[in-house]
């Protein structure tokens, strides 16, 4: 994973990568089997970065209201609404996204592609079940420890 020191607002990283996405050349049919293996590592890396910052965008738009004071109805309603998901879906990356909110750390460290998608929710579950036994330092090195952790365990041992 390379880092730039060089940062970019997130709508400007999306438009690109929604353009790069767009010059993908379908033809694969000549790729060698490591080829192959590799392009689709990446790939689900990438997948689970982008499904992250999806998360933490939900989650911001969530915390700000944003559906309600820009179209006048709950970001659930308006996600249904604005994309071809059932309501259930909707409400369930809402719900999904409020969790992972929740814990900045881990939504930090999905988007970064240090820990991945279901890392990430095994992470905050096990956060979510502490909580009430942790005070807030507790809480904050338990996130640390577990995205620490996430570099050689996965998701079910994480859990």
């Amino acid at each position: 994973m390379e880092t730039n020191s060089t940062l970019i607002p997130a709508g400007e990283a999306l438009a690109a990568m929604e353009s790069v996405l767009n010059r993908i050349d379908p033809e694969r049919s000549e790729l060698d089997a490591a080829t192959r293996l590799a392009w689709m590592r990446i790939a689900r890396r990438v997948r689970g970065r982008i499904d992250a910052l999806a998360s933490v965008l939900t989650a911001e738009a969530d915390r700000a209201q944003a559906a309600e004071t820009a179209a006048r109805t709950p970001l659930a309603s308006w996600l249904g609404a604005a994309e071809t998901v059932s309501r259930k879906e909707a409400a369930g990356a809402v719900r999904r996204a409020r969790r992972l909110g929740q814990h900045p750390a881990v939504g930090q460290a999905a988007v970064a592609g240090r820990v991945g998608p279901s890392q990430a929710e095994a992470i905050t579950g096990v956060l979510d079940a502490l909580a009430p036994q942790l005070d807030a330092s507790q809480q904050a090195r338990a996130e640390q420890l577990l995205i620490a952790l996430a570099d050689h365990l996965d998701a079910d041992q994480l859990s």
